[in-house]
């Protein structure tokens, strides 16, 4: 993982790679301490998720995301991205003013952080003090003198060729801040639910009063979760004819005995399946065919889908969902529950 994250336009990548070349030669830094899309290497791959990628070259040992503001950088999308990923990651943002920007200027964006101009040599050395607190490194004071001298000559030689975009609208960085927040947000959710599969798997590992994977899975899942469940059942019913589905809530609404012919008579695909041999008709009844392997994998799912729904009986926040939220009973036998939650329509 990088130390340090140069964020900044595509724009403004000059400027972005000799800010590097003067904390490597200044801070006596690495190179692999920097992520930077600009630098080689550091390309996003072609058709790879922008934001994912960004989050999997930070981590928890990134100390810092250094944001070279520019008017490049506040019309660029995906910079105000790049910021939004170092927020939500509570990566800390110290902001590099390049030319056409103040701090006036972008006070709803900076969020009071405080910053630094990349062309003046107090903030420089401000900067220098910062980078040997986080890197509980010994800087070389005149090297160092020398390197700000020579990078303010650089970069003051690169702002000057820079060329400036419209300026963008508050509007448009008040809508980008919200989107931000919610990115944040999102990111906590998913911090939270990693928690829990990771819990889930250490239950499932140190099993206790011989509990079943499956009463530990129901007991710790989230709506989500109980979700996913959910879906993950109906592609497997999805599999089958309306006759055999229904025979399946018949199945779990009155037990594995037979099924009367006048339930399920009415529904498509059931002269099919008989003539599959998926069900067996005898007599005015129905049964499953226990010998077919797609009806055994079948009766295998509904076992284990109704085991599931069975412990999550006890899960305050699925029973508060299904019963307050959806309104119907937490029941397998509940036609509601099956159209409700499944999505299936008798």
């Amino acid at each position: 993982m990088a130390k340090y994250f140069i964020s900044h336009s595509a724009n403004d990548k000059e400027i972005a790679n000799s800010f590097i070349n003067f904390l490597v030669t200044g801070a006596d830094l690495k190179r692999r301490d920097f992520f930077c899309s600009s630098k080689p290497g550091n390309d996003i791959p072609c058709g790879e998720d922008f934001v994912k990628y960004i989050k999997e070259q930070l981590g928890d040992d990134t100390k810092v995301t250094f944001a070279l503001f520019s008017q490049n950088y506040l019309n660029s999308n995906f910079s105000m991205i790049e910021l939004g990923v170092s927020w939500a990651m509570n990566i800390e943002v110290v902001p590099i003013l390049l030319k056409g920007v103040s701090f006036d200027g972008t006070t709803a964006l900076l969020r009071n952080n405080s910053g630094i101009t990349i062309n003046n040599d107090d903030d420089l050395n401000k900067l220098g003090e910062k980078i040997r607190h986080l890197d509980s490194c010994n800087i070389n004071l005149s090297n160092w003198s020398a390197e700000v001298k020579q990078f303010i000559g650089n970069v003051s030689v690169l702002l000057e060729k820079q060329q400036e975009p419209e300026k963008v609208e508050f509007k448009k960085l008040k809508e980008q801040k919200n989107e931000n927040e919610l990115l944040k947000k999102e990111n906590k959710y998913l911090q939270k639910e990693i928690e829990r599969v990771n819990d889930i798997n250490f239950q499932l590992q140190h099993p206790q009063n011989n509990e079943s994977p499956i009463a530990t899975i129901a007991k710790n899942s989230s709506v989500e979760m109980f979700q996913e469940e959910c879906k993950n059942f109906q592609k497997v019913l999805n599999h089958f004819s309306k006759a055999i589905v229904y025979a399946c809530f018949i199945y779990l609404k009155e037990g594995p005995d037979a099924i009367s012919y006048k339930y399920v008579k009415q529904y498509q695909g059931l002269d099919e399946a008989i003539k599959k041999n998926y069900l067996i008709f005898d007599g005015g009844q129905v049964f499953f065919n226990k010998e077919a392997p797609k009806i055994q994998k079948l009766l295998n799912a509904i076992n284990n889908f109704k085991s599931y729904i069975d412990n999550c009986l006890t899960n305050y926040d699925i029973t508060e969902y299904v019963e307050n939220n959806l309104e119907v009973e937490f029941s397998l036998e509940s036609s509601d529950f099956w159209e409700e939650v499944l999505g299936i329509e008798f």
